[in-house]
Parts: C-alpha cells; structure tokens; sequence
C-alpha cells in the first residue's frame, strides 16, 4: 500500500494525536495503531486490542498494493491469507485450542464474510488522498 497523506479514524487516536502524516520510511505509532513503512510502501499495520473497545489485536501484512495477510487475535485467533486482495485460506484457532483450517472455502457465507470484515477494517482505518 503506497504511502501518502493518511487521515487516521478517530477510533484509533485520541484528541491529541496527529490525525495526518506523511509517510517517508519510517514507524508511526498512535495510541492503539503502528505503522511500519519501508521503501515508501506500508509493509505492516498493528492494531492493539482490548482497549478502547477494539475486541481483536490485528496485524495486516501488504506486499505493494495487496494485502496478502491477517491475524486477529483474541479469546479465538483468526488468521487470513490472500492473493490478488482475495482471501483464499482462513484458519480459526477456537478458544479450546482446536484449529479449523477452513482452506478455499467460498461456500461458506462466514468465510466470505471475514473476506469482506478484512478489507473493512483497513477502510475503517485510514482514507487515502
């Protein structure tokens, strides 16, 4: 994901954070986000969970302009794997410890539902100019 001016949402920064910056090679933290950049492009966003109201600590992986990775992890860990910006494999760890690997499986309305809450959630993040 290219960098440039980024607004962040407020949910993420509070009253007295920078709401824009720009991006040139370096980390951005916020209260609840951090941003790594290299070469100019967004290679890494964390997002801290269990503050704030934010259920889920995820962290998203970008490879140029695709995401390629997700993991959100809380009682229960859901990691997503994409190509092209299509998720193509889900693995869901239950609070139990047993893992579902649900593979490509677009059948399934809840997988394509976390397809879409991935992209979702970087909308909700920041908006590009």
């Amino acid at each position: 994901m290219r960098s440039s001016i980024i607004l962040f949402s407020p949910l993420y920064f509070d009253g007295n954070s920078i709401s824009y910056i720009y991006l040139n090679g370096y980390v951005i933290y916020g209260q609840f986000l951090r941003i790594f950049v290299t070469d100019g492009w967004i290679t890494t966003v964390e997002v801290v969970g269990g503050v704030n109201g934010i259920q889920y600590s995820r962290i998203y992986l970008f490879e140029l302009d695709d995401l390629i990775f997700t993991i959100w992890a809380g009682d229960e860990q859901h990691r997503l794997y994409f190509a092209g910006n299509h998720l193509f494999r889900w693995s869901h760890t239950l609070a139990s410890g047993e893992n579902i690997d649900y593979g490509n499986r677009f059948d399934l309305e809840e997988f394509n539902q976390w397809d879409r809450r991935a992209f979702q959630d970087i909308n909700d993040l920041w908006i590009f100019e």
